[in-house]
C-alpha cells in the first residue's frame, strides 16, 4: 500500500518535471539513475537562478541542452542563456574543473548590463553529456574540449563573441582562441590554470622534507595518483562518502553562502560529483601538481593570440600566476594582469561584483 502510494507520487512528480523539462528544452540524454541526478541538478539551477539572481528561467533566462556532433557521436552541452541590455555583444562563460555553469551565477546581473550571456557546462562535466573518456595525450585532450566548444558555437549560431573562463575553463578557452582567432573578440580569464610551466622543485625531496611525515606521505600519494590519472573529485568523494556532505560544506564555506543558498550549493556539487567521471579523468594530461601548472603551458603560446587578453588572479590565489606575469612583462599579449582584492581562486564568489564590474569596464580596452 505504502509502496504503491510512493510509486504514484514519484510518477506524478516525474511527469511534472518532464513537462517543465520540455518547456526548458532539456532532453533526457542519460538513463535511469543518472537522469534522475541530472533532473535534480536542473531543479537546483532553476531555484538558485530564480531566487538569487535578477533572472527567471523561462522568461529572462533559459536552460537548454544544445546538441553537438563530436567525433561521430551526438552529445549535449548544457547551457544557460540570459538576455542583456546590449543584445549585440555575446559573452561565453566557461567554468573550472569538475563544477558547472552555476560557478558564475553571482556575476550574471552585473555582466548582463554589457552582455548577453551564454554559460556552458564543458563536455563531460556539470549537466552536459558524459561520454567515456579514453584519450591518452595532452594534444588530443585539448582538441577534444576545443572542438566541443566549436561544435556548440555552430549549434547556437554565434559568429564572434567575448570569452571568459575560470581555472581549467580559462585554459581551454585560450586554446579555443588560438585555434579560432576570428571568433573571439576578447578574452577575460579568471584565475586561469595551465599558464605557468610546471615547477618541478616541488617534487624535490628537500622541499618535501620541510613537511611533517604524515603530510609528506599524503603529498607523495596525491602526486602518484595524479600522475597515473587515477584521482578525480568523484573518486575522492566516493571513497569518503560517509563524510561527503560535511566535506562539501567545509569546502563551500569559502563561498560565504548561507541558509538555503548554501543548501542548494551543497546539493549541486553532490549531484555533479555523483555522475560518471568522464572528462574529469583528463586532468593529469592537462595540469601538473601542484599549483595548476600546464603540461603544455600557455605562457609559451600567448604571443600567438590575435585577440586582446585580460587575466585576473585573486589576492589570495593559490593558482600559480608566475607564467602570466612573465608573459605580461615580455609583452606577449595585448592586455593586463589584474589582482582582485579580497579574493582567492574562486573570485566569482569571493568578490563577484568587483570582478564583473571590472570585466564590464575593460570590455573595449
Amino acid at each position: 500500500m505504502v509502496l504503491a502510494v510512493l510509486s504514484n507520487i514519484y510518477k506524478h512528480t516525474r511527469k511534472s518535471y518532464q513537462r517543465v523539462a520540455s518547456q526548458l528544452q532539456i532532453p533526457e540524454y542519460f538513463s535511469g539513475k543518472n537522469q534522475r541526478i541530472v533532473d535534480k541538478i536542473v531543479n537546483i539551477e532553476t531555484e538558485t537562478i530564480n531566487t538569487f539572481t535578477i533572472f527567471r528561467i523561462g522568461e529572462s533566462a533559459h536552460l537548454k541542452n544544445i546538441p553537438i556532433l563530436l567525433r561521430g557521436k551526438t552529445e549535449y552541452i548544457h547551457t544557460l542563456q540570459t538576455t542583456g541590455e546590449n543584445k549585440n555583444d555575446d559573452l561565453v562563460l566557461v567554468h573550472g574543473y569538475g563544477v558547472g555553469l552555476m560557478n558564475f551565477y553571482k556575476m550574471l546581473g552585473t555582466l548582463s548590463k554589457q552582455y548577453k550571456i551564454w554559460s556552458i557546462d564543458l563536455i563531460g562535466m556539470g549537466a552536459s553529456s558524459r561520454p567515456d573518456f579514453n584519450l591518452k595525450t595532452t594534444e588530443d585532450t585539448i582538441d577534444y574540449f576545443v572542438e566541443s566548444i566549436e561544435e556548440w558555437r555552430k549549434s547556437v549560431g554565434l559568429e564572434s563573441f567575448y570569452m571568459s573562463g575560470h581555472s581549467f575553463g580559462g585554459y581551454m578557452v585560450t586554446w579555443y582562441a588560438l585555434k579560432y582567432p576570428h571568433r573571439v573578440k576578447k578574452m577575460m580569464l579568471l584565475s586561469p590554470a595551465g599558464i605557468s610551466r610546471i615547477d618541478k622543485s616541488f617534487l624535490d625531496q628537500r622541499t618535501l622534507a620541510q613537511y611533517t611525515w604524515w603530510r609528506r606521505q599524503l603529498m607523495k600519494y596525491l602526486i602518484r595518483r595524479w600522475n597515473n590519472g587515477g584521482l578525480t573529485p568523484r573518486d575522492f568523494m566516493s571513497a569518503l562518502w560517509f563524510w561527503r556532505d560535511r566535506l562539501l560544506k567545509n569546502y563551500l564555506k569559502r563561498t560565504h553562502l548561507k541558509d538555503r543558498e548554501m543548501e542548494l550549493a551543497v546539493d549541486y556539487m553532490k549531484n555533479i560529483l555523483t555522475l560518471p567521471a568522464s572528462t574529469q579523468r583528463s586532468l593529469h594530461l592537462i595540469l601538473g601538481f601542484p599549483g595548476g601548472c600546464g603540461v603544455k603551458p600557455l605562457e609559451d603560446h600567448l604571443r600567438k593570440l590575435e585577440s586582446p587578453l585580460d587575466i585576473y588572479y585573486g589576492e589570495y590565489d593559490w593558482m600559480n600566476s608566475s607564467g602570466a606575469l612573465r608573459a605580461s612583462k615580455r609583452g606577449d599579449f595585448r592586455g593586463k594582469v589584474h589582482i582582485i582584492p579580497h579574493a582567492g581562486h574562486v573570485m566569482s564568489f569571493d568578490n563577484p561584483e568587483y570582478v564583473a564590474n571590472l570585466m564590464n569596464r575593460n570590455k573595449h580596452n
